[in-house]
């Protein structure tokens, strides 16, 4: 069964502790924590009490056990419950489901899913609507196709259909191409 806490400790070596490229379209971000996709959420006060309190910053940001129970709260109640990844019995899915919705977004990543679901679908869930929200119909589609084509094949298709995602970003606006190298390596994870 999926572990959050795992989830979560190699989500945020994914994402790094803090960062502020100037074509990043999230602007600032903490722990993958994007300012500009989400402005309100109580972690950027104390962010920035910390960029303020010592000449240690970013650093400082990895030893704050307040900051890091509200990045926990956050990717749990935003990420990893909207997108059921506790229901998903394969731990390597439930982590890529749940990483990818936190770089593409929880709707993006559940209509990714169910594209996915619909193309290798063994006994008809190919009419599964791709709605983005993952309940559950498509956990148990999930579940159907763990069983008969495995679930590598289900994360190998999930990943086909990342990239051709980030692909179609660049295309539509090639100053994301900066990005794609690293969306690729993150896809293939």
């Amino acid at each position: 069964m999926s572990n959050f806490k795992a989830a979560m400790d190699k989500l945020l070596k994914l994402e790094g502790v803090y960062d502020n490229h100037p074509s990043d379209k999230g602007g600032e971000t903490v722990f993958g924590i994007a300012r500009k996709s989400f402005s309100t959420w109580a972690g950027w006060v104390l962010v920035d009490k910390l960029k303020k309190s010592t000449a240690n910053f970013p650093k400082n940001l990895e030893n704050d056990d307040q900051l890091d129970s509200m990045v926990s709260r956050f990717y749990q109640m935003n990420f990893w419950d909207v997108l059921s990844c506790d229901k998903i019995e394969d731990r390597e899915l439930a982590e890529k489901v749940f990483f990818t919705g936190v770089n593409l977004g929880v709707g993006t990543m559940g209509k990714l899913l169910q594209k996915a679901v619909r193309a290798l679908s063994p006994t008809g869930n190919e009419g599964i609507e791709v709605d983005g929200i993952v309940g559950g119909k498509t956990l148990f589609a999930i579940k159907e196709i763990g069983i008969a084509v495995g679930y590598p094949v289900l994360l190998t298709k999930i990943k086909e259909l990342q990239i051709e995602y980030y692909k179609r970003i660049v295309a539509n606006n090639p100053s994301q191409k900066v990005f794609l190298k690293g969306w690729i390596n993150r896809a293939n994870a």
